[in-house]
């Protein structure tokens, strides 16, 4: 591939990438990560201010635990995916480690 047609390319992912922003921009799904912690030396040393980094490990755990718990125990997409890896999770219940619990 050449130069050319690597600028062409970037030049088209950018302009996707831009486009999503703008789509994404208007709804609230960009408030629903969980954002990577910044220390104050991180802002000092330029760090980009305008888009927080995406804790993607975290969200991803989280987001396959939250399909796992509302499977109820019955198969589907989360327990799939797990067992393909060879992880089996134990019956997660509504009740366990709930934080909105009452003592």
């Amino acid at each position: 591939m050449s130069n050319t047609d690597d600028r062409s390319e970037d030049a088209t992912v950018a302009a996707a990438m831009h486009a999503m922003d703008q789509e994404l921009s208007a709804t609230h799904v960009g408030k629903s990560f969980a954002l990577v912690q910044r220390s104050a030396d991180d802002l000092e040393d330029g760090a980009d201010e305008e888009a927080p980094d995406v804790n993607i490990d975290l969200n991803l755990v989280g987001n396959i635990v939250e399909s796992f718990r509302a499977q109820e125990g019955l198969p589907g997409p989360a327990g799939t995916l797990l067992g393909q890896f060879g992880i089996r999770l134990p019956h997660i219940g509504d009740d366990s480690d709930d934080e909105s619990a009452a003592p």
